[in-house]
């Protein structure tokens, strides 16, 4: 058995040495494959065990779970992408505009666009999003779980983060900070008249939510595979629906590969860190952290919170900790009677919190969009994205304690 106080020391260097990296530039594929080479010294599985069978065996674990869905996603984003119709990556440049147009530094549209994008995937109930689909899986629940938990968390969340971008202009105003034209000739947007028609862009949208919903919430079906058809459906109205803007000499089959080609390193990324993740779990701090979180007195929510805010701020990354607190404690929590929606509600919020440090692959590959770099952007994510969040999982919290006591 590792020493407890060796194993500690060794973690928090790993989270620190990441986040070095992640200032310094490195691809967290890179960052995470040594962080876990590093973590597997003091690993209770031995290091040529958890380095070369457990890291890529829960690599493999974190890509199959993505897969289908990351190939889908990938399609739809390609088919957005030739029509103009705006995915999340091109809203980063379209609302370069609205800057522009009132003189306001572009890290407002950075912290607007990271900071809802976070509730979307994480807060709210039946997204269609990784988060939380994995972690619904993981602990047996619904992507519509704990219905009032999520939309009243994410009402709390939206208002915050305004007062947030409110402030921001108001700092700016009062600093004399305005619209920097840096790389806006990289943006490469298009005029009014080559955008789709704003309904036709937004039927599919309402198809994807509208088919997961029956086919999830009506007839209780597969999670995944729901989420899966409803986005083949939704990228071939896209396509039906918008086909006339794609531009002349445009391949929509190389468009979509290569949307999937574009994202690949962030899912690499993502997986990389479950990988370092699992060996994290395996070490005696963890083990002797979750021993003493499961035969404590505290309530099973609070032991959630707790610990997933922990497991999360280790990764970088919020599927990766929360489905590292669900290996670690969640047969225990669900054995122990807790309300499993409840439960996964409460996780995918809370994941939300400390996931989007300077090593994450999300903020790597949102922060360039904007024009900047990890030092001179991530500085307002800290508050949008670390800070916010961790205030309105405890929101979340407490409701849950309150409805599910």
């Amino acid at each position: 058995m590792q020493s407890v106080a060796l194993s500690l020391i060794i973690i928090i260097a790993c989270v620190a040495l990441l986040v070095f990296l992640g200032v310094k530039g490195v691809n967290p594929i890179l960052a995470g494959t040594i962080a876990a080479a590093l973590v597997s010294i003091v690993s209770t599985e031995g290091f040529a065990t958890s380095f070369f069978t457990t890291f890529p065996t829960s690599v493999g674990t974190m890509a199959k779970g993505f897969f289908f869905l990351f190939v889908v996603g990938g399609c739809f984003g390609g088919v957005l992408a030739a029509t103009g119709a705006v995915p999340w990556v091109l809203m980063a440049y379209l609302s370069f505009g609205l800057v522009k147009r009132a003189n306001l530094p572009r890290y407002i549209c950075l912290v607007a666009v990271a900071g809802t994008m976070v509730i979307a995937q994480q807060c709210l109930p039946g997204a269609t999003t990784l988060n939380n689909l994995i972690t619904a899986n993981a602990m047996g629940a619904s992507i519509y779980s704990s219905p009032i938990v999520g939309f009243a968390t994410s009402a709390v969340a939206i208002i915050a983060v305004v007062i947030y971008i409110r402030y921001l202009i108001k700092d700016a105003r009062k600093k004399g900070i305005g619209y920097d034209a840096k790389d806006e000739a990289d943006a490469k947007l298009r005029s009014d008249d080559e955008l789709p028609n704003f309904w036709l862009s937004f039927i599919p949208l309402v198809v994807l939510l509208g088919f997961c919903f029956v086919y999830v919430y009506i007839f209780k079906q597969d999670s995944t595979q729901g989420v899966v058809y409803a986005t083949v459906i939704a990228t071939v109205l896209l396509y039906v629906f918008n086909r006339k803007y794609i531009k002349p000499g445009v391949n929509i089959l190389r468009e979509m590969s290569g949307q999937i080609v574009r994202v690949m390193p962030s899912m690499v990324g993502a997986c990389v860190m479950y990988g370092f993740a699992s060996i994290v779990a395996k070490t005696s701090v963890i083990t002797s952290l979750a021993g003493s979180l499961a035969n404590s007195s505290l309530n099973p929510f609070i032991i959630i919170w707790l610990g997933t805010m922990v497991l999360v701020a280790i990764m970088a990354n919020g599927s990766s900790g929360a489905l590292s607190f669900i290996g670690v404690l969640g047969n225990k929590l669900t054995e122990s009677g807790v309300d499993v929606n409840a439960a996964h509600r409460l996780i995918n919020i809370t994941s939300a919190s400390w996931d989007t440090l300077p090593h994450n692959s999300f903020i790597n590959a949102m922060i360039p969009m904007f024009g900047y770099d990890i030092k001179s952007g991530y500085k307002y994510l800290l508050i949008s994205n670390c800070v916010l969040p961790t205030c309105y999982s405890l929101f979340a919290l407490i409701l849950t304690l309150i409805l599910y006591h």
